[in-house]
C-alpha cells in the first residue's frame, strides 16, 4: 500500500493509521526521534499561530526537510528520504496549494498534523531510534 493523499485532503482513516503504523515499525524505526521532534516542534508552532498566517513558514518545511535528508550519509538516508518523498513532501504541497480557501487549508493542515502525530506515536511505540 502507498500513502494516499486523501488522508490529507479528506481525513486519516483506519487504513491510513495502519499504513503509518507499518511505516513506523519498519523504515520509521530507523529515523532518530530528534529529527522527528524538530520537525514536529515547528509544525506545532505553525499550528499555534495558524497555518494561513504562517503559510510561508509551512511551505518552508519542505526545503528544511530536504536539507535534513541531504545531511544524512547516503547509506543511512533511506528511511528519512522515504518519509520525505512519499509522505511529507506531497502532503506539504497539498496543504500549501495557492488556490485553497482558508477553511480548506485549515482542514488539510489539521489532517497533516494528525498524520505526523501518528508517525511520532508509532515511532515511540515501536522503539524507534533515539
Amino acid at each position: 500500500m502507498a500513502f494516499k493523499q486523501e488522508w490529507i485532503t479528506k481525513e486519516l482513516d483506519p487504513d491510513g493509521i495502519n499504513y503509518l503504523n507499518a511505516f513506523a515499525e519498519t523504515d520509521g524505526k530507523l529515523i532518530s526521534i530528534t529529527k522527528l521532534r524538530r520537525f514536529y516542534g515547528e509544525l506545532k508552532r505553525i499550528e499555534a499561530l495558524g497555518v494561513n498566517k504562517e503559510l510561508l513558514a509551512f511551505r518552508m518545511l519542505q526545503p528544511k526537510l530536504a536539507y535534513t535528508v541531504g545531511r544524512e550519509e547516503i547509506k543511512t538516508r533511506g528511511p528519512i528520504e522515504k518519509l520525505a518523498k512519499e509522505i511529507l513532501f506531497p502532503s506539504i504541497l497539498k496543504v500549501g496549494e495557492p488556490s485553497l480557501t482558508d477553511e480548506v487549508r485549515n482542514s488539510r493542515f489539521k489532517n497533516f498534523v494528525s498524520v505526523f502525530e501518528t508517525i511520532v506515536a508509532f515511532h515511540k511505540y515501536h522503539g524507534g531510534a533515539k
